[in-house]
């Protein structure tokens, strides 16, 4: 490849993909960013996603009116990256001096288009369909990550109704899939009372460990850590427990428009991460390694028992457009959805790159 390019949080990732993958490229372009953020930058995260949550207007990114003042009041908090103290206290030390700049060179910083386009790690494609966003679904990769585990109140599904489930935030992961499954057996997630994470996005674990919840989706290793130290119950395992074990989990979307302009760095792309799921498949003692020497996950015997656990191969057998079709009927019968399934998977879907590889990369 020529050289990989990105502009401010992109310009982050470029550098890191030239430390991770020096030899992929012959060069880079970071515009507008540095290397990725360290301790302060991930406070700096938490900070505005809780500003984003507590806003009046937001509603968990499901609003009608754009809530541009939330937005602004987000990114208010990056200001500091882009001014010292000491200018500041010398040049907006007035509000009529706030107000100049605001209506000046404030605007680069606290405007934006749309204020879901702050919301990171928004979790499952279809609320990003539903809200017909620039984005496409190129393929499924893998099933299983996630596993429910409930308290000594909870023993199945259906007894989530009416009691507590701690989650990273409203419209993640573990969101989206809990109220699958809930829709699944004939309860909308409105029965349910949803417990996001406070002082850090990825705290639902520790909430659910304290008591504080009678029900927990575990994502990756924390099915591993809550095992290992005998707190609360499996109910579901997507690796095993049908019908959630036909699906994908981790499915690869990438932006419309990039994908419309560069065909074939798209494929490029889409083919190293299904070869690199063929590799956890066929060794995935060896990838555990690799994840514990580059400190992924240090912890080798973590990393081999997760890696054995997840069928890497299923992108060769599953459609992925099953998996949009189930969990958007889902969610259509409860009402977190308006759009019929098939619409969704017209307008949001492109399997040429993938059926194309299908061929091309037979075992």
């Amino acid at each position: 490849m020529l050289a990989v390019s990105g502009y401010s949080s992109g310009a982050q990732d470029t550098m890191q993909f030239a430390v991770s993958y020096p030899n992929f490229m012959d060069g880079i372009l970071p515009m507008g960013g540095g290397a990725k953020d360290g301790t302060q930058g991930f406070f700096f995260g938490a900070l505005y996603m809780s500003i984003l949550e507590t806003c009046a207007g937001w509603e968990s990114g499901n609003y009608d009116q754009n809530p541009k003042q939330c937005a602004a009041n987000a990114l208010s908090t990056f200001v500091p990256y882009f001014y010292t103290r000491e200018w500041w206290d010398q040049n907006i030390d007035t509000p009529e001096a706030y107000t100049n700049w605001r209506n000046k060179w404030g605007e680069y910083y606290l405007d934006i288009q749309d204020a879901r386009d702050l919301y990171w790690n928004a979790g499952e494609f279809i609320p990003y369909l539903e809200a017909i966003k620039p984005v496409v679904v190129l393929a499924g990769v893998h099933s299983g990550c996630f596993e429910v585990f409930g308290n000594e109140r909870v023993r199945s599904i259906r007894d989530i109704r009416g009691k507590t489930v701690a989650i990273m935030y409203y419209g993640g992961g573990d969101h989206i899939l809990l109220s699958s499954m809930l829709a699944y057996v004939g309860i909308n997630p409105r029965e349910v009372s949803w417990v996001p994470g406070t002082s850090s996005l990825l705290d639902a674990m520790e909430v659910f460990a304290s008591g504080k919840a009678d029900a927990f989706v575990g994502f990756a290793q924390q099915p591993l850590e809550l095992r290992a130290r005998k707190i609360g119950k499996v109910i579901v395992n997507t690796s095993t427990d049908r019908p959630w074990s036909q699906y994908f989990c981790c499915m690869l979307g990438a932006n419309r428009d990039f994908v419309q302009r560069y065909p074939v760095t798209t494929k490029r792309a889409l083919r190293a991460i299904l070869k690199a799921a063929d590799i956890c498949n066929s060794d995935p003692l060896k990838v555990a390694r690799f994840l514990s020497d580059k400190q992924y996950e240090p912890r080798y015997q973590v990393g081999a028992e997760l890696m054995k656990s997840l069928p890497y191969n299923r992108w060769r057998e599953a459609d992925p457009a099953d998996t949009i079709r189930f969990h958007a009927l889902r969610l259509l019968e409860v009402g977190m959805i308006k759009n019929n399934p098939e619409k969704l998977i017209a307008q949001g879907t492109n399997w040429r790159f993938l059926n194309e590889l299908k061929k091309e990369l037979k075992a």
